[in-house]
């Protein structure tokens, strides 16, 4: 065989040796383009959006509290019954998405968050019912006390907030996942331009 031949041939071989290196990097930068959409602008929101369900519970809980106890005045309900509506409303963005001032936030992907947060989104539509049923009872004509609605309320509001915080944790998890495997492909993506740079 002529110089000229194995030379053409060699020169041939390194070519498709440093284009295979190339795609396969390539391939690896999608990946790691995947991964990190699906963590930065997927996954953060979801992290954020449960963490408003909390809080505005929260506050809500709160604010009716001190209604009841006289600590607050009666017409601060209407501001309790938005912030529990905007809890749903962060519940259904999780779970459907939805866009408001704060940000995009993209569906649930994951049914045991999913399940969660529908389990969430339900406890929290009877904690409303009930604290309807607990604002009559306070300020009607009887004014009764029922401590069985009373406990209800309490169990309601930790149920769905312990909910809502196994939810976070596992969003919390799959972000961690992410960030690990973003580092493993940029090592993979780095080891394929130096085999191709050598």
């Amino acid at each position: 065989m002529k110089i000229k031949t194995i030379l053409s041939i060699g020169f041939i071989l390194i070519a498709l040796v440093i284009g295979s290196l190339g795609l396969l990097s390539l391939f690896e930068i999608k990946k790691l383009h995947e991964t990190s959409v699906q963590l930065g602008v997927k996954n953060a929101p979801l992290v954020d959006a449960v963490m408003e369900i909390k809080l505005t519970a929260t506050t809500a809980h709160l604010w009716f509290e001190e209604i009841i106890a006289g600590a607050e005045e009666r017409e601060v309900i209407e501001d309790v019954w938005l912030l529990l509506d905007q809890s749903l409303w962060f519940c259904d963005a999780i779970i459907s998405g939805g866009k408001n001032e704060e940000g995009t936030f993209y569906a649930v992907e994951d049914k045991v968050i999913e399940n969660k947060i529908l389990s969430v989104k339900s406890d929290i539509k009877d904690f409303i019912k009930i604290a309807k049923l607990r604002l009559e009872n306070h300020f009607g004509d009887k004014a009764l006390q029922d401590q069985t609605l009373d406990n209800k309320f309490d169990e309601l509001f930790d149920r769905f907030i312990q909910s809502a915080d196994s939810a976070e944790t596992i969003i919390q998890e799959k972000m961690a996942e992410d960030a690990e495997y973003m580092t493993k492909l940029v090592q993979e993506s780095k080891n394929y331009m130096d085999r191709s740079y050598y």
